[in-house]
């Protein structure tokens, strides 16, 4: 009988011992990898996070720009960085899945624990104001006729954007031209100047240009806030949805408790109204989605990426 006591005694110890420190949790402050230089997206959108992480989580966030290759290197330093839940970083899905599936990082989705998701920011398919292109009908007719000679903007190498465009060749049975820029602005730029035919733009890039385009259609199935305006893909007929995903990880390994405290605390801050205001304000689109949702949903993408990338990208 005594032994029981002794041994409930020493069992309630430990249960409150651990739950004091999970209380505690984080109790200095988080290190936060950026995988791009500073004043982009990713920068702008976790300093966006950090102006509330001092109420919530107890100290400002403390930024590590690791930038180079795209994002693949700071993408491979969070993989990389010590599992203890005091080092997170930001990346984007897909291009995080295409830096796997072509070589330019040495990890996998396998190789991250994640937290959520904070935005999700669609495409949208753009034709200079004075092209005879308005709609996405002439776009795909004019695809047609010109056999692959139609020229299609890219805001870089191999990205979200050239997945789009290979889905719309899938379901359009189409065939164009994919030309890489230097970013976003880079490929504005050669739109308004009548350099290109047409472009597939981030919608935050897109936004604030549209006097100047003609917008044909929205890669997601519901019409979106910004353009509410413009049709979708899939309204009009077409089976395309893509997003430039933001998320935040860990490397593999971090104890699942602190998983779920990250992921409690980012909530937190994401459900004030001034911290979504910020993110409309600056052209991002807040959609959340737990850890878990997104970790399914990038595990998707590598095999949808996958097979686009092998029946358009031999």
């Amino acid at each position: 009988m005594k032994k029981c006591v002794v041994m409930g005694l020493v069992l309630l110890v430990v249960v409150g011992i651990t739950g004091q420190l999970y209380a505690e949790y984080p109790d200095k402050p988080l290190r936060v990898i950026i995988p791009f230089p500073p004043g982009g997206g990713s920068d702008r959108l976790t300093r966006m996070l950090d102006q509330f992480s001092k109420e919530v989580f107890g100290d400002s966030f403390t930024f590590v720009y690791k930038s180079g290759a795209g994002g693949a290197i700071g993408c491979s330093e969070i993989s990389k960085a010590k599992p203890d839940g005091y080092w997170i970083g930001t990346f984007n899905v897909p291009q995080m899945v295409l830096f796997s599936l072509t070589g330019m990082g040495d990890f996998t989705p396998d190789s991250f624990s994640y937290i959520c998701q904070v935005a999700s920011d669609p495409q949208v398919l753009v034709t200079p104001k004075n092209s005879p292109i308005k709609t996405l009908k002439q776009f795909i007719e004019t695809a047609k006729e010109k056999k692959g000679k139609v020229m299609v903007g890219s805001p870089g190498g191999l990205s979200i954007a050239d997945l789009a465009v290979f889905k719309l060749m899938e379901e359009a049975g189409i065939e164009v031209t994919i030309i890489p820029h230097k970013g976003g602005a880079d490929m504005n730029a050669a739109l308004l100047g009548g350099h290109i035919d047409s472009g597939m733009g981030q919608i935050g890039i897109i936004t604030p240009e549209k006097h100047n385009l003609n917008l044909l259609a929205v890669t997601q199935k519901e019409r979106h806030a910004f353009i509410p305006e413009v049709p979708t893909f899939p309204e009009l007929g077409y089976n395309i949805e893509t997003a430039i995903h933001r998320l935040f990880a860990t490397p593999k390994g971090v104890d699942g408790k602190k998983l779920k405290v990250l992921e409690k605390k980012l909530k937190q801050i994401w459900d004030r109204e001034g911290y979504k205001k910020n993110m409309v304000k600056a052209f991002f689109s807040p959609v959340w989605m737990s850890g878990d949702e997104a970790e399914v949903m990038t595990k998707k993408w590598y095999e949808d990426a996958q097979y686009l990338l092998k029946k358009y990208k031999p």
